[in-house]
């Protein structure tokens, strides 16, 4: 809808509404399926990473919808335990998920856009030409400027590396608190569901002291090591093949409060 009510008929605006819908549903089914995945394996999974992915992609709204649409479904199925036979549990993890899905928005938003560009070639410095000087040969460089050049391109590569750990322990820092947060909604989901509230919270702590850690460290270690490299590739491969009529978010503009 445009600002004066009338509907928006511009070219491929439908097209882009169709392409973020279905993106929506592919990531809602790719985060349940992954999730069912390692539902063996005692908290190590793939969930989390997928919402902040699909958030990150489509933007925070969307990314939220994904988070809380995809652990409805897999706490709501999981056959270890119905999240839903809790109803307070069952929202609490509802809204953390949902909470991830946000988080990848916003970090779409203010730091996507850079990340892909970490390790791109910069242009030559101005002054400096890497080409032959017009009219003339390209003059043979003496020993102090390829000293010069040297310690030039060491710097500009140590440089690349601060980076790209900036990058790493971002995306690291951003799993631990989603992680966390989502760990503390659980227990207190739990500790609301017991009997006594005081006695039933430190009860739900004791009980999942060990998970909690071990779900925490593993997406820490996840995050940052999914995050550098899926989630720029993904963007780029959203934008030229998928949906190109504006559904992805990641490396463009944010999304200015669109759902």
């Amino acid at each position: 809808m445009t600002q004066t009510g009338r509907t928006d008929r511009r070219p491929g605006a439908g097209r882009g509404w169709a392409a973020a819908v279905s993106l929506s549903a592919i990531f809602v089914a790719l985060a349940v399926a992954l999730g069912f995945l390692l539902i063996s394996v005692p908290n190590i999974e793939l969930l989390t990473f997928t919402v902040f992915a699909a958030g990150s992609v489509l933007g925070r709204w969307r990314g939220a919808v994904v988070g809380a649409l995809a652990m409805a479904l897999y706490s709501g199925l999981n056959p270890f335990g119905s999240g839903i036979a809790l109803p307070p549990l069952y929202a609490a993890q509802i809204g953390a998920m949902a909470l991830a899905g946000l988080a990848g928005g916003l970090w779409g938003s203010g730091y996507a856009s850079g990340i892909g560009g970490t390790h791109a070639r910069r242009p030559a410095p101005a002054g400096m030409s890497f080409g032959a000087p017009p009219g003339g040969e390209r003059p043979r460089p003496s020993g102090s400027t390829t000293a010069a050049g040297a310690s030039g391109s060491f710097m500009a590569r140590g440089h690349e590396v601060i980076s790209w750990l900036a990058v790493v322990g971002r995306y690291g820092a951003t799993g631990f608190i989603l992680t966390l947060v989502y760990q503390c909604a659980v227990i207190a989901g739990i500790a609301v569901s017991a009997p006594g509230l005081a006695a039933g919270f430190w009860a739900a702590v004791a009980a999942n002291a060990l998970f909690s850690i071990v779900h925490i460290v593993s997406n820490t270690v996840l995050f940052a090591v999914l995050g550098p490299t899926v989630l720029p590739r993904l963007a780029r491969m959203c934008r030229t093949r998928i949906a190109p009529e504006a559904a992805c978010r990641v490396g463009g503009s944010a999304e200015g409060g669109a759902a």
